[in-house]
């Protein structure tokens, strides 16, 4: 298969998926979280800043309080990379409010009576 044959399929593949898809059968390199880390020193100070904020508000502050507690402190970062190294580090606020109880029905207890007392007897087919 030619390189321009090759190359338009990829195209019309990643409009049709909205994904980017690798170039010439070369597989997509993704590293893990720690990896990741690693490479950017310049998250080091910022994970230990989320960390400290934190820590520092009894480890109930969300994303969104932390961000807002680093933006008071002067330092410029933006909200999404906060929820991200957030995410990455394993720390998340606490959720108000009561856990969402489901009704779970007891298949010992008898079914109620059928108190329209319906009749579903059709002489004949689609008609009742």
């Amino acid at each position: 298969m030619d390189r321009l044959r090759l190359l338009s399929i990829i195209r019309l593949k990643q409009s049709a998926t909205g994904r980017k898809l690798p170039v010439e059968g070369r597989p997509v390199r993704r590293l893990p979280v720690e990896a990741r880390v690693l490479q950017r020193p310049a998250f080091w100070a910022l994970d230990a800043a989320i960390a400290r904020v934190f820590a520092e508000n009894f480890e109930v502050y969300g994303a969104r309080k932390v961000w807002r507690q680093l933006v008071r402190e002067g330092v410029p970062v933006a909200r999404c990379t906060v929820e991200r190294l957030m995410a990455d580090l394993g720390l998340r606020g606490v959720i108000r409010g009561k856990p969402v109880r489901t009704t779970i029905s007891d298949k010992a207890a008898p079914c109620p009576l059928d108190h329209v007392n319906r009749q579903f007897h059709a002489p004949a087919p689609n008609l009742l």
